[in-house]
């Protein structure tokens, strides 16, 4: 159904185009991640763009090809899935898989339009770039691919003061203070702050059958990789694009499997003690007279980062201090929850009352429809139900997240009590579980070479932060560093977090029984 559809959409050059980038990237070693839709298709996984498969939950041999579909609904992801041997070689089996919604891959109106977003390590950026353009300029001609300028962002605040109230209400928005503001941030076309540019590349891909000049006017430099550029809006004259990001993660997780010899695809991504480390220290053995924190995720997430001090992080922290990550898909409902919960202290305190367990807590949209297909109700309804509640009819649904009386009568003839509906209505994150899935997955992956390969994980840690510290002169023994922590924290806040990344992560690693040796000077 997949190959059909992609085909109808027209879709099918982009999973080449992403395709010939994946393989290029793999030859080399790295790994990419790309975002969005592209990881809820089987085609995508087959086209080396994802490493989520959208098959069941499953075990696989990598040895005799041996597999096992799970028909147990209580398993959402093959990650989940107990430990077992291969009952033909008695090799250790592969989990893989996930159970995904039918309507989330493909429903009646077509696939889900993709968008091509990879990030990949700095050191392949250039030849990325580079092999794409080739690509295009072989397969579909000159001047059919064009680099992305910068737009400014539109003054919304001003153009909404001037507004009448019936004209705020015609473009569906609130017409209040807050909205106004959160509008002037909007954004059009391509706009970065500066410290972004260097490592953001887009591009605006022109079909065959049509002329640069049918979509955008273009403008020719000497640099930019040769290419044409455009600064029109580039959103409204196609949806073919391609985009590259600096991912640091990726780069960190390929210095890892070069010293440490073990690869990505070998890690267990449910391993027990590895998830732990989002919500306690208790598996680094840490003396707690020299460091402590709340978790064991230093230097591994933008969550983890306490020189971060944003409202949502602060709360994703709590979440985190709360909860009991059992499984991949609890790690990816904590992570959803911080995002998109309406009343934080509610759910809190419902995690609370829940003993920290996030089985039976309806977060996802996911949990949505599996949850309410289990208990009887229609497949279409309950897809309905999913896509009110997260918000997914696009410019019909708002995160509010409020059923409306139609929908709750109807609910209610499958003889649903009104406390389940309640907690349909109040908890759930309007994104898909595989929206999430890239980037944990490399989470959990970090997690796991701190915990079993500490030596390797700082000293490349060290070595990937320091780059951005301005060869800021950092101490090198315990008491050293706790006296410039105490002496700098203030300078060090201010001026540079990978400073203070570095310091702690030396104290993490000093508090687990590790040092640095002395340098050797010749």
């Amino acid at each position: 159904m997949e190959l059909n559809l992609c085909a109808k959409d027209g879709y099918s050059s982009i999973f080449l185009i992403g395709k010939e980038i994946a393989q290029l990237n793999i030859s080399k070693g790295y790994s990419i991640i790309v975002d969005d839709s592209f990881s809820a298709l089987l085609l995508g996984k087959i086209c080396g763009l994802t490493e989520l498969s959208s098959l069941p939950p499953h075990y696989i041999c990598s040895n005799c090809k041996h597999s096992e579909f799970i028909s147990d609904n209580k398993y959402i992801f093959g990650y989940d899935l107990p430990n077992k041997k291969c009952p033909i070689c008695n090799e250790e089996l592969k989990k893989d898989g996930y159970r995904t919604t039918p309507p989330t891959i493909a429903n009646s109106d077509g696939l889900e339009e993709p968008n091509l977003k990879i990030s990949v390590v700095k050191e392949q950026m250039v030849e990325t770039i580079e092999h794409l353009k080739n690509y295009i300029t072989e397969n579909l001609g000159v001047n059919h691919i064009v680099s992305s300028g910068n737009i400014e962002k539109v003054d919304a605040f001003s153009f909404f003061r001037n507004l009448s109230k019936d004209d705020i209400e015609k473009l569906g928005v609130e017409n209040d203070i807050n909205t106004k503001r959160e509008l002037s941030g909007k954004k059009i076309g391509r706009i970065l702050s500066s410290d972004r540019i260097s490592s953001y590349e887009e591009f605006l891909l022109i079909p065959k059958d049509m002329e640069i000049y049918d979509i955008t006017p273009i403008e020719k430099t000497k640099n930019n990789y040769g290419l044409p550029i455009t600064h029109m809006d580039n959103y409204k004259h196609s949806n073919i694009l391609v985009s590259f990001l600096e991912n640091g993660m990726v780069t960190l997780l390929k210095k890892l499997e070069d010293s440490t010899y073990v690869y990505l695809e070998d890690i267990d991504l449910a391993d027990p003690l590895v998830l732990s480390l989002f919500s306690s220290t208790d598996a680094l053995n840490m003396d707690t007279n020299i460091f402590n924190n709340n978790n064991g995720l230093l230097g591994i997430s933008y969550f983890a980062n306490s020189s971060v001090n944003s409202s949502l992080i602060q709360f994703e922290k709590k979440i985190l201090s709360e909860v009991k990550i059992n499984s991949f898909l609890d790690l990816i409902k904590a992570v959803a929850a911080t995002y998109f919960a309406k009343d934080e202290d509610e759910l809190i305190n419902i995690i609370k009352s829940n003993d920290g367990d996030l089985s039976d807590i309806i977060i996802l949209s996911e949990d949505i429809y599996w949850n309410l297909v289990d208990k009887g109700v229609d497949e279409d309804i309950a897809y309905d139900t999913m896509l009110y509640l997260s918000a997914m009819q696009f410019g019909k649904g708002t995160y509010k997240n409020r059923l409306d009386d139609e929908r709750k009568q109807t609910l209610k003839g499958y003889e649903l009590s009104d406390e389940y509906i309640n907690i349909l209505d109040n908890f759930v994150s309007p994104m898909e579980i595989h929206k999430y899935a890239a980037e944990i997955i490399n989470y959990i992956r970090l997690a796991w070479y701190k915990l079993y390969y500490p030596l390797e994980f700082y000293s490349e840690s060290f070595d990937y932060y320091y780059k951005f510290t301005n060869n800021y002169p950092v101490a090198e023994n315990l008491s050293q560093i706790r006296k410039q922590l105490e002496v700098d924290r203030e300078f060090i806040e201010l001026q540079n977090e990978n400073i203070k990344m570095i310091y702690e992560l030396s104290l993490e690693m000093h508090a687990r029984g590790y040092q640095f040796d002395e340098m050797n000077r010749l």
